[in-house]
Order: C-alpha cells, then sequence, then structure tokens
C-alpha cells in the first residue's frame, strides 16, 4: 500500500429493472464481474478521488452507462444502478456511521423504483416514515435489537410532509413503536397481513409491500425499495447492512 494513500470502500446495487446483468469498471479495473437485478456486490477498495464508473452488459458486452464519480478518501458508499426515464443512472448512496447508543442499531429506507411512490413506512399503524420519494434515502433511525416488521403505504406528493416520525423502532417512550417480541414475531406478521383497523377504528392503508428486519446492536440497516419490474408480485425490498 502506498504510504499516505486513503482509500474509499464500494459496492454496487442492481436496482435497475429491465436492464441485463451487468459488470463494472472503475477506472481500468474490473470491480463486479456479473451483477444481475436485485443482487449487490461485496465491497472493494478505490484509491480516493474522481473515478470514472463504466457499466457493461455481461450479455452483449455492451457499455451502457459511463460516469464519473467522487470517491472520497475513508468514505464507504453503495452504488446504485437505477432506471430512469429511458435510460440507467447511478446513484451514490452515502454509509455513514450512525450513533444509536448501546445495545441498538440503525435503519433507513431507500426508494429506488423512481416511478413508484412516495411511501410511507408503517409499523403497528404508526408512521415511521412518512415520505420515501423516488430516488430517495431516509436519514437513520437508532432501533432497539429486534425483529421488525414494516409496511408501505403509497401516498400523495409528501414534499411539505416531515421526513419521518420522531419515534424510533423499539422505544419505550411511546405505545405506537412496539418491537415484537421473538416468540410472537410470526403471529404479528400474520395479522398485519390482513392489515386490521387502528386502534382508533379507521382502516388503514392499503399495503403496497412489506419490511422485516432483523436488527443487531451495532449494525445499520437500509431497507432498498426496488420496482415488481411489471409483475403481479409486490415491490422487491433488498436489505443492506454495513
Amino acid at each position: 500500500m502506498e504510504q499516505g494513500v486513503l482509500f474509499s470502500r464500494v459496492r454496487v446495487l442492481h436496482a435497475a429493472c429491465f436492464a441485463p446483468a451487468v459488470g463494472v469498471v472503475i477506472g481500468n479495473r474490473e470491480v463486479v464481474q456479473e451483477l444481475r437485478y436485485g443482487e449487490a456486490s461485496g465491497y472493494t477498495r478505490i484509491t480516493g478521488g474522481f473515478r470514472r464508473v463504466t457499466i457493461v452488459s455481461r450479455d452483449t458486452g455492451e457499455e451502457l452507462l459511463s460516469e464519473t464519480v467522487p470517491f472520497p478518501e475513508g468514505s464507504q458508499q453503495t452504488l446504485v444502478l437505477c432506471s430512469t426515464m429511458n435510460q440507467l443512472s447511478l446513484v451514490p448512496m452515502p454509509e455513514t456511521a450512525c450513533d444509536a447508543g448501546k445495545g441498538k442499531g440503525c435503519f433507513r429506507t431507500a426508494n429506488f423504483t423512481f416511478d413508484d411512490g412516495p411511501f410511507r413506512v408503517m409499523q403497528d399503524g404508526d408512521t415511521v416514515f412518512a415520505c420515501v420519494a423516488p430516488c430517495s434515502v431516509t436519514s437513520f433511525l437508532p432501533a432497539a435489537a429486534g425483529s421488525y416488521d414494516f409496511w408501505l403505504t403509497r401516498t400523495e406528493d409528501c414534499a411539505s410532509l416531515p421526513e419521518f416520525a420522531k419515534q424510533a423502532p423499539g422505544s419505550t417512550d411511546t405505545g405506537g413503536m412496539v418491537r415484537p417480541e421473538s416468540a410472537g414475531a410470526s403471529a404479528g406478521r400474520e395479522e398485519a397481513a390482513a392489515f386490521p383497523e387502528s386502534m382508533s377504528g379507521m382502516p388503514l392503508p392499503e399495503s403496497a409491500g412489506e419490511i422485516y428486519v432483523r436488527v443487531m446492536p451495532g449494525v445499520s440497516y437500509t431497507a432498498c425499495i426496488l420496482g415488481a419490474c411489471g409483475s403481479d408480485v409486490p415491490l422487491e425490498i433488498k436489505i443492506l447492512e454495513f
């Protein structure tokens, strides 16, 4: 290793509906040989600075995308390959440490559908993230260790709404954000799947998808919402952790 040189750690998430399996070249170095839709690569080290990132179709060898991306020294990030209107795009998603406190992890949500949403993220009828717009990543919320079910519901234009509710998953400060006990987690998911009426008697919004995550202390989790790619199945959810 060259003395005084700091590196950036990077991985790639393939979130582009209908795009083929791809290879990824950074500078003149192939860092990902083959990555299919919904897959994330492992981390690789890149010398800090601006580097050219080239996305190549693994099927045909055609260059699909080439962009210059900053890799700050000492940073860590996920590069997300997304679909936009008739083209592909690379979205850097920084991964910075979340100070959750002892015995806690961190949780956030990202929407990489581009043509679906905004979404509201709910737990037990309460809002966790009020607005996850296309091509956006929320801030982290601390979460006590344990298993969680979150539900996605579509919402109206939410530019004026706060990003997230102030309660943290697993918080003991409010009765609205409770962590399921491990023995009853499965039963809780089955009950939530039916979307029963809330405690106030008002019906809950129709679900667009489910996020299930098991939080471990000291680990940060990103629930990435991916498109259903024209199929009849619900939205794809990819959980990334670091």
